[in-house]
């Protein structure tokens, strides 16, 4: 039994028609990638200095883990002295995933001066620097529980002290 020659020609014509939409399909995906690729790329990096504030201001920052607990404070405390009017001084202070006190750095435009001091997590100091817009400075050692251990000072006028201690507040040592 012989086909119809038109028959089959119709079938071929048929299977490069369905062959040329698919191609022509792939093109016109391939054609709308390439110019969603194109505006990305024109589009290029967001401007950051647009995006972010160039002061941040508040009367507290506090940093904190995945878990909620504070490890790094910024804040301002006013403090009064007797004597000394109120004064206001900026403290920046860290602590261990217990909250105890590691470090903490503090410092006043009012009185001029700085301290930068070491803690053991306890609520101890370690080391103490400070320091007066003056010139003035310290440097203390503590055992942890309050007492000193050495004490190094100077003054701008170049009076300088040296002294030892054994913790419990009696002096071994003492220059000049």
């Amino acid at each position: 039994m012989s086909t119809n020659p038109h028959v089959e020609l119709l079938q071929s014509l048929r299977a490069q028609v369905r062959t040329l939409k698919r191609v022509v399909y792939t093109l016109c995906c391939l054609f709308v990638a390439g110019g969603v690729i194109l505006v990305i790329r024109l589009q290029g990096e967001p401007d950051v200095s647009e995006s972010v504030a160039d002061v941040v201001q508040a009367r507290k920052f506090e940093v904190v883990t995945e878990e909620g607990k504070v490890v790094v404070v910024m804040d301002s405390v006013s403090t009064q002295q007797q004597g000394v009017p109120n004064f206001t001084v900026g403290v920046v202070n860290t602590f261990d995933s217990n909250g105890g006190s590691l470090v903490r750095v503090s410092a006043s435009k009012t009185t001029g001066g700085g301290v930068v001091r070491t803690q053991n997590g306890n609520g101890g100091t370690l080391v103490r620097l400070a320091a007066t817009m003056d010139g003035d400075g310290l440097v203390e050692t503590q055992n942890g529980s309050g007492g000193t251990l050495v004490e190094l000072g100077a003054t701008v006028n170049g009076t300088g002290l040296v002294t030892t201690e054994n913790g419990n507040g009696r002096v071994t040592s003492q220059s000049p």
